[in-house]
């Protein structure tokens, strides 16, 4: 082959290459191997194609983060979840055993939701899918005294160890930071919560937590609507014994709430007039004044009772009711016995 031929040759592959290079594809559009989350949410529409938007929206509201989504190639539709509290963690395991649309990834290590197909059905299908998690609160943060530590590695020396791992020691000049001055150096003085000792990475995150904690308040408020739902009455000391109980008592009362059992006394006590609960619960007071509860009903005689102050409101100060005993009288304190 002479020179002549060859770069003949040469031209046409350049051309040949070159005419296909004009037809690629150069929309970026949803082809992004890893981008922030908070990239993400800022402009969604960029990077999730529309049939799993819808769910992933929802998992957003529940401050569940996403990782990754199916594309327009995959014939099914699929969301992998990542930074999942435990309780959703929980959620997941349980239906994974029962219903083949809550995956596990083992090559990404990821849980997620997945369906066939990729029309509107199965986006509302994907969609409905997240309804059985909890809102949960944001896992993007830092002790303080685990971002204070870690600050003091910023511009520290890196080493190369025999093995190839990398190191950073500490950087002497930040050996005795303060957290305060951390927080300002850094900017992240306004993602500090005190009381609660964390460090968010960012506004949103804080924003989350915020969230969630007003679900959880919110959550505390419709549990405690369940109980006193007998409207007979409005004012008088037992309403007051009962709020003072609650109030001191909101997280003990959530947690009582969750229970079949409990739930279902509160719905036969409710039925009954306040009457007949303020003299149950004065019953029952006498008895424990009197050691005549015995020490193993004692657990169960205190939710009964608990039930009882909740539920009855202030039918105590009509006259056909004299007796109105006073905190003092019911010899509780917070919620438990003196």
């Amino acid at each position: 082959m002479n020179q002549d031929n060859e770069q003949d040759l040469i031209a046409q592959f350049k051309q040949r290459i070159g005419g296909q290079k004009t037809n690629v594809n150069t929309n970026t559009k949803y082809q992004y191997p890893y981008v922030e989350l908070e990239t993400v949410m800022a402009n969604p529409s960029e990077y999730i194609i529309p049939a799993c938007l819808p769910a992933c929206r929802e998992l957003w509201d529940k401050n569940i983060e996403t990782f990754m989504v199916s594309n327009f190639e995959d014939n099914h539709l699929y969301v992998l979840l990542t930074n999942v509290s435990n309780e959703n963690k929980a959620i997941f395991s349980q239906l994974q055993k029962q219903d083949p649309r809550f995956i596990f990834d083992g090559y990404r290590n990821a849980i997620g939701i997945a369906v066939n197909g990729t029309d509107e059905s199965a986006m509302s299908e994907l969609k409905a899918l997240t309804e059985v998690f909890r809102i949960q609160d944001t896992l993007r943060f830092q002790t303080a005294e685990d971002f204070l530590e870690a600050y003091k590695y910023t511009d520290g020396k890196m080493t190369i160890e025999a093995d190839g791992t990398i190191r950073r020691e500490k950087n002497p000049n930040l050996e005795n930071t303060t957290l305060q001055e951390a927080l300002e150096k850094t900017g992240k003085s306004h993602l500090y919560v005190a009381e609660e000792g964390r460090v968010y990475e960012s506004t949103t995150y804080l924003r989350w937590h915020k969230r969630y904690e007003q679900a959880k308040e919110d959550e505390i408020k419709n549990q405690l609507s369940m109980l006193g739902s007998n409207k007979e009455n409005m004012s008088g000391e037992i309403a007051h014994l009962r709020d003072t109980f609650l109030s001191a008592e909101r997280n003990y009362v959530a947690e009582l709430l969750k229970d079949e059992e409990m739930q279902k006394m509160v719905a036969d006590v409710n039925q009954q007039p306040s009457e007949l609960l303020f003299e149950a619960a004065k019953n029952l007071v006498d008895k424990v004044e009197n050691g005549l509860v015995p020490d193993e009903q004692m657990g169960r005689t205190e939710l009964q009772l608990f039930v009882l102050l909740a539920s009855i409101q202030d039918r105590v100060l009509s006259k056909d009711l004299v007796l109105t005993p006073s905190v003092e009288d019911m010899q509780l304190v917070g919620g438990r016995f003196k």
